[in-house]
């Protein structure tokens, strides 16, 4: 079993990789961003959040106990705390995949893709991101520039 942490802003690229990955070597993608839609078919409401995470948690650990050869999970992952609750499952092989993509150019492709995201929600994302570091144990970083 591989998991994938995709790691970037939104527009950077990370839900069109995912889909493209799994249909070429299969697995699962689990998303809050899915969550959302699919279940309470919002694209985002911090009221909402606290669900979110427990149902995304509880699909994750579900995920880990099956025979899946890849779990990709699509979020943004932005921070090393949100990283780090992915990779404590003791899952042998888990590969960080970091988008980069400017900020500029991934707020276009967030407008342009129909998302009600506005531009103070997406600044303060940009704002948390902490890039991924070696020190955080990943098997393997690997770099999709996005731009």
């Amino acid at each position: 079993m591989t998991i994938h942490v995709l790691v970037g802003l939104p527009g950077s690229g990370k839900t069109e990789w995912a889909k493209r990955f799994r249909r070429d070597n299969g697995g699962i993608i689990l998303s809050k961003d899915i969550i959302r839609r699919e279940m309470f078919g919002v694209e985002f409401d911090p009221d909402l959040e606290r669900d979110v995470y427990n149902i995304f948690q509880n699909m994750y650990t579900s995920a880990l106990c099956g025979s899946i050869e890849n779990i990709i999970i699509d979020n943004t992952n932005l921070t090393m705390y949100i990283r780090d609750h992915i990779k404590r499952r003791g899952v042998e092989s888990i590969i960080a995949h970091v988008f980069n993509c400017k900020p500029y150019t991934a707020w276009k492709r967030k407008k342009a893709s129909g998302s009600r995201m506005n531009l103070g929600d997406f600044s303060r994302l940009v704002a948390l991101y902490e890039p991924v570091s070696n020190e955080e144990g990943f098997t393997a970083v690997l770099i999709h520039d996005a731009n």
